[in-house]
């Protein structure tokens, strides 16, 4: 069996009668080598956008999805379902989504309001061409330069789409792109603009960076020009926040988060953590005398906690999902306690896993990335439990139990009590106790759990 071929392939090898063309992102990252799961078709009449979404609808039936439309200049989405053979050849096509939209005006017009050159190749499907009308596309592709269309404003760009801004920085960073001088000259001017972009399009963008674990570098260059303060002022202001020389003598609270972001896993809760996980520094920052003279230290009490408020804040303002709110706070608020991991005794080691549950291998990522990025006064990584932690942890997965011997439901009918917060304190001491248990060598039982809830409410009783 020959191997699979791609969808731009496809759409390449079939043949419309109407004026249709593949733009965007998927020809930029054709010749880059890499796949693409958006496409987008432009077609110059509405007319046309009917035809063409007949024609493929017809063409592969129950392979793609039925169209739909969306948005205030409408796009009809289809997307194939599965991988399709045509005329003899397999083409990779799952999940890859078409979007099948009205040029504004004509192709050239539509052309030059897009965002970068490297966005403005086309490619007519009807006769077989690439087309590079902005002169640029193909020559700053291959010479990795994010540019705008010639003989226009790049801060009218901006201007027209703010989060363009924002795209850009997140071109630069997954395709290690530099910023042409023309482009780079007014980004400083116009980050101001991205005061007006809604809190959702910045959610989408920062998303994109964390999914390929490229977040530091994105916010390296908010900050490198002057943008950063306009959408994670938070961040922002750990800049010159100075730490204690002997735990970070990497630098301040902004050099050691990016160098944190950095070391972390790809993906959004990972990197955000790792991203906010300092954020209450600046709220916390207390200086104590030192011994003879020497500088003061520099300590944060508490700043974990105020963190977790702070970037369960921010994620809202950004309208982030409740699950990634949630499990980003929850990293925050604990990602100091890994880091005395050596002291732990067996016990504490159940606890940290049934405290986190399903984040604790989140949360020892997380931990692990703040000691990789931290330096003593000597320039040296300070002692790394988490490796013997994790062991550990395996070793004791059998007996790690995120759940007591007995439910709510059945606490409640042996003991008839009635529901509420009672039951979860009740669940709370009965974890405690089975840890005991089986520290002791002994094995739980829902009798001598039942006796122990007794003998537990009888002492809180007057």
């Amino acid at each position: 069996m020959q191997g699979k071929l791609s969808t731009l392939q496809l759409l390449k090898s079939l043949h419309f009668n109407e004026s249709v063309y593949i733009v965007g992102g998927a020809l930029r990252d054709n010749i880059l080598g890499l796949e693409s799961k958006d496409i987008d078709l432009l077609c110059l009449s509405s007319g046309s956008i009917t035809n063409v979404t007949k024609q493929l609808k017809q063409l592969f039936k129950d392979k793609i999805s039925s169209p739909f439309t969306v948005g205030a200049h409408p796009i009809t989405k289809m997307r194939f379902k599965e991988d399709v053979e045509f005329k003899g050849s397999f083409y990779h096509c799952k999940n890859v989504e078409l979007d099948i939209g009205q040029a504004k005006g004509s192709l050239i017009e539509d052309i030059r309001r897009r965002d970068f050159t490297i966005n403005m190749l086309a490619f007519d499907l009807v006769g077989k061409e690439l087309l590079d009308l902005s002169g640029l596309a193909l020559k700053n592709i291959q010479n990795k330069t994010l540019n705008t269309f010639p003989n226009v404003s790049s801060e009218n760009v901006f201007k027209e789409d703010p989060i363009r801004i924002l795209r850009l920085f997140r071109f630069s960073c997954i395709y290690d792109f530099s910023i042409a001088p023309k482009v780079e000259k007014v980004l400083t001017s116009c980050s101001r603009l991205l005061k007006e972009v809604s809190p959702e399009r910045i959610r989408t963008e920062l998303e994109k960076v964390c999914i390929v674990g490229k977040l530091s570098q994105f916010i390296d260059l908010a900050d490198r020009y002057s943008t950063l303060k306009y959408f994670l002022p938070e961040v922002s202001s750990l800049k010159g926040v100075e730490q204690d020389v002997y735990y970070h003598s990497e630098g301040d609270v902004f050099t050691h988060t990016l160098m944190v972001v950095k070391n972390s896993p790809k993906g959004v809760i990972p990197q955000l953590a790792a991203l906010f996980h300092d954020v209450g520094k600046p709220q916390t920052q207390e200086f104590f005398p030192n011994e003879g003279g020497a500088s003061p230290r520099i300590r944060f009490l508490r700043h974990e906690l105020i963190g977790a408020e702070l970037s369960e804040n921010i994620l809202k303002r950004l309208r982030f999902d409740n699950r990634t709110t949630i499990k980003v706070r929850t990293l925050v608020k604990n990602h100091l306690r890994p880091l005395s991991a050596e002291k732990w005794s067996l016990k504490a080691v159940r606890k940290f896993c049934r405290d986190l549950g399903e984040e604790t291998n989140a949360c020892l990522d997380l931990a692990e990335a703040d000691i990789l990025s931290s330096f003593n006064k000597d320039g040296q990584l300070r002692n790394n439990p988490i490796p013997k932690i994790r062991k550990e942890i395996k070793k004791q997965q059998s007996t790690i139990k995120l759940s007591p011997i007995l439910s709510g439901k059945e606490i409640i009918e042996a003991l008839v009590l009635n529901e509420g917060p009672r039951i979860g304190e009740i669940k709370k001491k009965l974890l405690e106790w089975e840890d005991e248990q089986i520290s002791l060598g002994k094995t739980p039982t829902k009798q001598s759990a039942l006796t122990f809830i007794k003998d537990y409410l009888s002492k809180l009783r007057p």
